[in-house]
């Protein structure tokens, strides 16, 4: 079901975008600019991973992984709260789905090919962490869902991630 919307919104996305221009690329930052979900805001470069609940077995909820410009690499950060995401998932028979995105920058085919990348390697880190690949969906959504609004390097950066949600 993923894939074919992806494939309708692929093909919806090549008509409408057949105009766009790239954007002046900016510098690569050194580090990935990362904060949770919610309202508590934490430095660049962190990601959480918190529980849900005083139950452990709850869900935890996982913040944005996010991703250098261009880049698929994730964070020492991220690589721990996945980690502990993962231990969790393992525990639970939880489905997943993890959606990438990127920022406006690129064309719309572009993005949703960088998203995918991202999600994919967000799902395989959880794979590797023993999660069956089955319990693990994937979707781009490119630049189609920002987080935050602004033609500047601080909005970009909020749009460049991976998010998981959690299915019981």
């Amino acid at each position: 079901m993923y894939r074919t919307l992806l494939c309708a919104s692929l093909l919806v996305f090549s008509v409408a975008a057949c105009g766009k221009k790239k954007g002046p690329a900016p510098p690569n930052p050194t580090i990935s600019d990362s904060k949770p979900v919610g309202a508590t805001r934490s430095e660049p470069g962190t990601a959480t991973v918190t529980a849900v609940g005083k139950d452990a077995g709850n869900a935890p909820a996982i913040g944005p992984i996010y991703f250098a410009f261009d880049s698929t690499d994730l964070s020492e950060e991220s690589r721990r709260a996945l980690t502990r995401y993962g231990e969790w998932l393992q525990r639970s028979a939880a489905r997943v789905v993890v959606e990438g995105h990127a920022d406006e920058r690129g064309t719309t085919e572009y993005n949703v090919a960088l998203g995918e990348r991202r999600a994919h390697v967000i799902r395989d880190f959880l794979v590797r962490l023993g999660v069956d690949a089955a319990r693990v969906d994937t979707i781009s959504y490119g630049e189609e869902r920002p987080a935050a609004s602004g033609d500047d390097e601080s909005a970009w950066a909020q749009n460049r991630r991976g998010e998981i949600n959690t299915r019981q």
